[in-house]
């Protein structure tokens, strides 16, 4: 054997070894605090779309209304990235109920809860304490949005441009009232590496 294949087959163990005894190190961060890792949607993406959004209905109201009742439709993913559209609907919904200037109506979830609920009270609750069905408040308005993504890739870029566009409109006259768009960019460049 010659003097390199006996270095490399020395070394080989102590590279292995040193590979090994490497361990993640997990640690608490401020979530408020963006952190970009990579150029897919994410939680800081959903945070931004989410408070651009809020802070135009907050700015505009709906029709001078006070307080209006409001049904939080789906979030439409037209990109090709799998994103839960469910939790930027949660965080819209969160912070328009904590504005105080708006109401909402259970939808999903909630509208099946509350079936069930009505349902065991029909026949097991005392009648004097059971809540009586159809009484729900309608909805005047409903919110509605859809998420979209466009890419473009150079030899050492690239960039993701998502585009968020959350529309409010009248229940009863059909008529869009609000519209306010949020544009997020990210460019993901790759470094040079060097010895």
């Amino acid at each position: 054997m010659n003097t390199k294949a006996l270095r490399l087959a020395a070394s080989l163990p102590l590279l292995f070894a040193g590979v090994g005894c490497s361990s993640p190190s997990t640690s608490y961060e401020d979530p408020n605090r963006p952190v970009l890792l990579e150029n897919r949607f994410s939680i800081n993406d959903l945070d931004k779309v989410a408070a651009e959004s809020v802070r135009s209905l907050i700015g505009k109201g709906l029709e001078g209304t006070n307080r209006p009742m409001v049904f939080l439709a789906g979030i439409q993913n037209d990109t090709s990235e799998h994103i839960d559209t469910q939790a930027i609907a949660d965080a819209i919904q969160s912070t328009l109920l904590e504005s105080g200037q708006f109401r909402f109506t259970a939808g999903g979830q909630g509208q099946k809860s509350i079936q069930e609920q009505i349902d065991f009270q029909a026949t097991a609750a005392l009648p004097e304490t059971a809540v009586k069905a159809g009484r729900q408040i309608g909805a005047r308005y409903v919110l509605y949005g859809r998420l979209a993504s466009f890419v473009q890739k150079g030899e050492d870029a690239k960039s993701v441009d998502y585009q968020f566009i959350l529309r409010g409109a009248n229940i009863e006259t059909g008529e869009v009232l609000l519209a306010p768009i949020t544009r997020i960019r990210k460019v993901t460049t790759n470094a040079a590496v060097g010895w």
